[in-house]
């Protein structure tokens, strides 16, 4: 339909082929004045070419990088690699494109991620390509080993990087074959992922690499700890902790440390506190242990009753 005095064309359905990708919605409306079209019920095929990852970020991204480049490097990827988007309505001009209640999918050797958010903003690059992604109202990211919530996540799909502001949670779950007891009555057993929490992270959702920083807090198999910056490698699944740490192992005892530790979220608990540290260890101690006399006393057999006792008295004869 075109409605020539406003400017515009409406077509359903209808098949989009953009320099973003290709798109299919149910009923997409352009609007000639304003350089811009709007669509509803749309899924997209977006292509993400590969790129370097910038290294002007801040400490968080350093450190994803730096274990990026102490990992064996990756076979080079030639060809752009396709991201699956799913919404509601879309509105796309040059600049950017804002989905409503969109999924993404972002398929990887390993597996899935995906994000959902009640609005996605993704920005273009000057060929008119996504740059980066901006997803508000209870955004939520997922894959098979984690799963992150927050704020505010703006996802960077040729990174393969999400960084996640306001009061995020990472929950790591377990790796195939380490997954909960099934014997219920087994408690140690039924905790096998960890929990952490704070105000803001970066996340390597390829490698499965976290760097965080600000009021966090990990809880996992019974151990807290508490600190301002951590980086979390998966492949070894150990947490180190930088600067001041409060910490509590599974069996109560504390450490508290300026310089921060290391923490394996597998059974091996606290591995290393590399500086000075103050720590209370719980003891169980034994009873006190009697003495050579108590304890002949003690198995000594009752004394045999007096025959003579009051009542075992024979009765006075008569004369």
């Amino acid at each position: 339909m075109l409605r020539l005095k406003e400017r515009r064309l409406e077509i359903r359905p209808v098949r989009l082929q953009m320099p973003a990708g290709q798109a299919a919605a149910r009923r997409v409306v352009f609007l000639a004045d304003e350089g811009r079209f709007k669509a509803q019920e749309v899924r997209m095929q977006l292509m993400i070419s590969p790129a370097t990852r910038a290294a002007a970020a801040t400490g968080l991204t350093l450190a994803l990088l730096n274990a990026a480049a102490a990992a064996p490097a990756p076979t080079p990827e030639k060809k752009p690699k396709p991201i699956l988007v799913e919404g509601d309505q879309l509105t796309n001009d040059s600049k950017e494109m804002v989905f409503a209640n969109a999924i993404i999918t972002h398929p990887d050797a390993k597996g899935d991620t995906k994000f959902t958010a009640e609005r996605m903003q993704i920005f273009k690059d000057e060929k008119q390509q996504p740059e980066r992604i901006i997803a508000t109202g209870k955004p939520r990211g997922w894959n098979d080993r984690n799963e992150v919530t927050g704020e505010k996540m703006t996802v960077y799909p040729k990174e393969h990087r999400v960084v996640v502001e306001g009061n995020f949670r990472v929950v790591v779950l377990p790796k195939p074959g380490e997954e909960p007891s099934k014997d219920k009555s087994d408690l140690k057993g039924q905790v096998k992922d960890g929990v952490m929490t704070g105000d803001r992270l970066e996340y390597d959702y390829r490698s499965k690499n976290i760097a965080a920083h600000g009021n966090l807090k990990l809880a996992s198999r019974g151990r807290t700890a508490t600190g301002e910056d951590l980086f979390y490698t998966d492949k070894t699944e150990m947490v180190k902790f930088t600067g001041p740490v409060h910490a509590r192992d599974e069996k109560g005892n504390t450490f508290e440390t300026a310089t921060g530790l290391q923490l394996a979220l597998n059974k091996n608990g606290i591995s290393q506190v590399p500086g000075r540290f103050t720590a209370t260890l719980l003891v169980d101690e034994n009873e006190e242990t009697a003495t050579p006399e108590e304890k002949q006393t003690a198995a000594a057999p009752p004394a045999a009753a007096d025959k003579s006792a009051a009542g075992d008295k024979p009765k006075a004869g008569t004369h």
